[in-house]
């Protein structure tokens, strides 16, 4: 009876011990932030293009392995929404009219699977550990719409359409399949908890709103920075 006893405690003690030591982490993840850019753009004269910035969440799952001292690999992987705005905007004089503006809204929505890879950084080891990281972030568009709104000072008519993306047209190919880079800083807060900020670095989409071979129709050409944000997580370690 004494020997079992004294063996239960011997591994309740390298048990607790591993815990402690152990260089390997995994956490639930949560976030919230924005997505796109505020920009105005002026390609010809009397048309403009001025996008605006959504609101991006998501949540996932976080391994990590402190291979040095200070330093720690993170694997994320998450589910993400993301979405902006564009407006395109087109003035001209009107014979018998006068001056006409026409405007058409585009919401740009997309979902995405994503799996940030960084290095993490923490120079201190106290109870708050202050940290930055960097990293790249391949990612998968999962779906995508381009929801338009059409208005025009001429009429009180409103003309809406919804348009869902298509990334097996050929001009289109590969677009669902994004490599972003990242960058950010963060806090960890006791055993259990971090908070973080972090930017993601990604161009402008153009996707094409239709296509087919051997024809000279000229299909218009949908935008979005809706790719590109900053995202503010919490993160909650099991161990």
């Amino acid at each position: 009876m004494r020997q079992l006893l004294l063996v239960s405690m011997i591994l309740m003690c390298v048990q607790h011990c591993y815990a402690q030591k152990s260089p390997w982490t995994f956490g639930l993840k949560a976030g919230i932030g924005s997505s796109g850019r505020n920009k105005v753009f002026y390609p010809e004269s009397g048309v403009s293009e001025a996008y605006k910035t959504g609101t991006n969440y998501g949540f996932g799952i976080r391994g990590g392995y402190r291979f040095l001292k200070y330093f720690t690999a993170t694997l994320d992987l998450e589910w993400q929404q993301v979405r902006d705005e564009r407006f395109r905007t087109m003035t001209f004089n009107a014979s018998g009219t006068g001056r006409v503006v026409n405007t058409v809204r585009f919401e740009n929505v997309f979902q995405r699977v994503q799996v940030p890879i960084a290095i993490q950084f923490t120079p201190f080891t106290k109870t708050i550990k202050p940290y930055v990281k960097v990293g790249i972030m391949p990612n998968r568009l999962l779906n995508g719409s381009f929801d338009n709104e059409f208005t025009s000072s001429e009429s009180a008519t409103v003309d809406f359409d919804k348009a869902e993306a298509d990334f097996n047209i050929e001009p289109n190919k590969n677009l669902d399949r994004q490599l972003n880079f990242f960058a950010g800083i963060g806090v960890g807060i006791g055993k259990h908890l971090s908070v973080e900020c972090v930017h993601y670095f990604a161009g402008r989409l153009k996707y094409a709103s239709d296509y087919h071979l051997n024809t000279f129709v000229l299909y218009p050409d949908y935008y979005s920075y809706a790719l590109r944000g900053a995202q503010f997580s919490l993160i909650y370690h099991i161990r």
